[in-house]
């Protein structure tokens, strides 16, 4: 790749050849196991044995994750069905995360609430029956809509303060058909931010 990040050398992982590596994505971490270092082919170095029998792992302590919450629901709008969130690619920083919100109305605007706290405000009695905000002092993003399918493409910055930090999004529609308040709302996603 071009945009690999360089975490600087490792004293122990010396220089090698003819290494075996492996990612295993549902653990999220990459093994180097043996190879030789090309110095010491021929030379009696105990220190560097010409090859090397040793297993290295890597991976992140602050590892990206997004999930839709099973708790958290949407309500149905005015195509009939409930809009449910999603993401195509996981939220690390110095990436762009494509959070989804569908299936959505073609004439229905969309928004995505993003914040850090969440809340439970049921909006029954303004006139949106079975509506719940689970976001508490959120941002609304606009998105583009493709379809019946809401994105919007957020830029997480390289920023310390929020390596494994927690968020959560939520689709909001501007669907007039929807009910008397004129919205309709996904499901809650939770997400943590990732540091590579």
């Amino acid at each position: 790749g071009v945009d690999w990040t360089s975490r600087g050398e490792d004293p122990i992982l010396e220089k090698r050849g003819g290494p075996g590596l492996a990612f295993v994505p549902a653990l999220g971490r990459a093994y180097l196991f043996g190879g030789f270092n090309p110095n010491n082919l021929f030379t009696s170095n105990t220190a560097f044995p010409k090859m090397d029998n040793r297993l290295f792992e890597y991976f992140t302590t602050n590892a990206a994750s997004f999930a839709p919450s099973t708790t958290a629901n949407g309500c149905q709008a005015s195509n009939g069905a409930v809009p449910a969130i999603s993401a195509s690619t996981l939220p690390w920083t110095s990436r762009t995360s494509n959070i989804h919100v569908g299936p959505v109305p073609a004439s229905a605007p969309t928004f995505v609430l993003l914040g850090f706290l969440t809340t439970t405000i049921d909006l029954t009695t303004v006139g949106a029956p079975g509506c719940v905000v689970h976001i508490n002092n959120g941002f609304a993003f606009p998105t583009t809509t493709n379809g019946t399918t809401a994105t919007l493409g957020l830029t997480i910055p390289n920023d310390p303060n929020l390596f494994g930090a927690p968020f959560f999004v939520q689709g909001v529609l501007l669907d007039t058909g929807a009910n008397n308040l004129g919205i309709s709302l996904s499901n809650r996603g939770d997400g943590v931010i990732g540091a590579w």
